[in-house]
Parts: structure tokens; C-alpha cells; sequence
């Protein structure tokens, strides 16, 4: 059995070629720069060098693979929606070409609920895609990644401080990417499942953004206080970061969906649902070495 995994060199995808590698099964993974994914060609996975918006290069990547990992690459630019559209439409085409008989896609939490919800939109119009043209296909919607917290670690190091664009009594599902590429796994491994589902991954547990930073704080051990801030004041921050006005004002648009509580799982918590790593395991295992990194390169 061979499968293909078309972004190795993101969390999620790295993690799930891990996986497959340690199972022993065949792994073909799709890059641009090979340089990156050298721990994975050395441990035996298959390299296919191109991008995954062109298609001979996916038409490679598919010939003979039965099961595939798709995870929409956050290729940012001002027409990233015709952008998504093309691409998926491409692979969806492609593997259909190559008869493969199963895919895991990763989507996001939210990916059913109407109008603009920013990038989370595009990845409901990706399910769609898959489903007029896999028959078999699951679409794992994991909740908010606990890895965008390292975007923090500058005010958490420097201020003691975390800011959030969402009130701080309101709750959202959070997961680390390792256990997403862990059910991942599990899928692309299994091979009696059929049909097309959806599978949400939330998390031990729905946690506030005060709940949020007291675990941060825990896991550092340091104070954390939470700041909550309007969504002017988060995109002028995006800005002074340097992201472009097009990605800012993507992310405006979530951060508001969210804010008016529509960014929700559409299913309940259930075991199935939920996920093995906490915050407080996070923040200690990849928060507070950021942290004392950046503090101890201030002197």
C-alpha cells in the first residue's frame, strides 16, 4: 500500500509521515524543496518534487497510491480563494485519475457553517469538491491549534501577557497538531472504512481564552494575563507584524465569525471527539523552551 501525503513539511503532515514511516507502509511525499524533507526520504519515504497546485506533478504523486492525505497548503495571496478552488479541483481530478480509493482530508472546525468565515470558508467549499468526486473520504475538522499560541511567545516572554480577539469567557476547541496527525494515522492506515464522514477533533476540552492563558502561565511557569483586544486593535497588530493587507483582512474575518460564536463544531464532544493532549503538556513541552529561548537572547 502506498500513500501519498502532499504537505511533509507542515506539523500535521510531518507528524502523519512519522507515523506511516514507523508502520513500516510506503510513503510518497510532494515537495518543492527537498532540502526539507531529508529526514523523511531517509527513513525511506518517496519524494515527488513539484507543488501541489500543478497538475502533471500530482498526476506523479497519485499513479498507484491508494490512500491519500490532503491538507489545503495556507498559500496566502490576494486570489487565495480561486486559488483553493483550482488546486482542489486539480487533485480531486487527479486522484480520481488514479483511481485512489481513499483520502484523509484535514478541514477545520466550522467548515459547514454558511457565509464569510475567512479562510474556514474555503475549506467547506474544499469538502465539497472532494465529495462530488471521492467516494471514499473523511474530513477530519480539527478546532483551534494550540501551535498558534507560538505566535504569542513574544508578548508572552516580554509583557506577561496574552492577547485574544475573542472575549474571554468564550469557548473554543483547542488541539495540538500532533493529535491530529495522530487520527490521521490511524485513517490512512485503516483500510475498511468507507464512505464519506466527517470527523471533528476537539481537544481534551472547550477552553476560554482566560482559561487558556492560567494554563499557559502553568505550563511556563510563569504568569500569564489575559488581554482581551477588539478586532481593529488585532488587525493593526497583524500589520505591524508585516502580513499583507489581504491576509489581515482574511483573518479579520474569522476572528469576527468567531467572536459572533459561529465558528462551532457541528458535532457533539464524544470520546471519538476528543483528544489525549492538554494545553498546560503543550505550553510546558514547546511554550516555555520558546520563552526562555527568547528571554535568554535578551540577556
Amino acid at each position: 500500500m502506498t500513500i501519498v501525503i502532499n504537505t511533509p513539511n507542515g506539523n500535521i503532515g510531518r507528524r502523519t509521515a512519522e507515523q506511516l514511516l514507523d508502520s513500516g507502509v510506503a510513503v510518497r511525499i510532494v515537495s518543492r524543496n527537498p532540502g526539507k524533507v531529508t529526514d523523511l526520504t531517509s527513513r525511506g519515504a518517496s519524494l515527488v518534487i513539484g507543488s501541489t497546485d500543478d497538475e502533471v506533478t500530482l498526476a506523479r504523486a497519485f499513479d498507484g497510491a491508494e490512500t491519500v492525505f490532503w491538507l489545503t497548503p495556507p498559500a496566502y495571496r490576494p486570489d487565495y480563494q480561486d486559488w483553493v478552488r483550482e488546486t482542489t479541483d486539480k487533485a480531486a481530478k487527479a486522484m480520481a485519475s488514479a483511481k485512489v480509493e481513499r483520502l484523509v482530508n484535514i478541514s477545520s472546525i466550522g467548515a459547514h457553517v454558511d457565509g464569510d468565515t475567512g479562510p474556514i470558508a474555503y475549506l467547506g467549499e474544499v469538502e465539497t469538491i472532494f465529495n462530488e468526486t471521492i467516494p471514499n473520504v473523511v474530513h477530519l475538522r480539527p478546532g483551534s491549534f494550540m501551535e498558534n499560541h507560538l505566535a504569542d511567545v513574544a508578548s508572552i516572554a516580554g509583557e506577561g501577557k496574552l492577547y485574544s480577539s475573542l472575549p474571554k469567557n468564550a469557548p473554543m476547541a483547542k488541539i495540538a497538531t500532533s493529535d491530529v496527525g495522530d487520527v490521521a494515522s490511524t485513517y490512512l492506515l485503516g483500510s475498511r472504512w468507507t464512505g464519506q464522514k466527517v470527523h471533528e477533533l476537539q481537544g481534551p476540552r472547550d477552553l476560554t481564552p482566560s482559561e487558556s492563558a492560567e494554563l499557559i502561565g502553568e505550563g511556563i511557569d510563569k504568569p500569564v494575563e489575559l488581554v482581551e483586544v477588539t478586532i481593529d486593535e488585532a488587525k493593526n497588530g497583524m500589520l505591524a507584524a508585516g502580513l499583507p493587507d489581504f491576509v489581515v483582512n482574511l483573518y479579520a474575518k474569522m476572528f469576527a465569525a468567531m467572536r459572533e460564536g459561529r465558528i462551532v463544531a457541528e458535532q457533539p464532544r464524544t470520546p471519538e471527539t476528543t483528544t489525549p493532549t492538554g494545553l498546560r503538556r503543550f505550553a510546558t513541552e514547546a511554550l516555555k523552551p520558546a520563552v526562555e529561548s527568547m528571554l535568554n537572547s535578551k540577556g
